[in-house]
């Protein structure tokens, strides 16, 4: 295979996997909106539980795809697995910034940090799902 044709599968799969979070995002995004989610079980100004934080600052970085999975929203990670892609590449780490968490309802956004092969900042957008805080999207800041 060229040099150009790598390039181009690798492009193809970045925005596979872009494209596959955005739906992901969508459609969670929706189903909070449409399944009418409560807003008055959780302060509009909170913050995630602290043990919370940090399963996801672990999870999201975990080379075991069942950890990940724990962390994430399900259409999210079976777009991943679909992909063939790991969340993060080896070796990344994650260091969520507990101060800049914002709570509304049932959704929430936290910044974060990734150091590794892919290193940047990043705002968390979780749902609270089945009593779970779950990323279902992460924008670069």
């Amino acid at each position: 295979m060229t040099a150009g044709r790598r390039r181009l599968r690798g492009r193809r799969l970045v925005l596979l996997i872009v494209g596959a979070a955005l739906v992901g995002a969508a459609t969670a995004a929706f189903l909070v909106l449409v399944l009418g989610v409560g807003r008055s079980s959780t302060p509009a100004h909170g913050s995630l539980p602290q043990a919370r934080v940090r399963q996801l600052e672990q999870a999201l970085v975990s080379k075991d795809p069942a950890t990940v999975q724990g962390a994430i929203d399900p259409a999210v990670f079976a777009s991943l697995q679909q992909a063939g892609q790991p969340l993060l590449p080896p070796g990344s780490t994650l260091t969520i910034d507990r101060s800049t968490t914002r709570v509304d309802g049932h959704a929430a956004t936290v910044s974060a940090d990734v150091t590794g092969p892919r290193s940047g900042k990043f705002t968390l957008q979780l749902a609270l799902e089945d009593g779970t805080w779950v990323v279902f999207a992460a924008d670069p800041a």
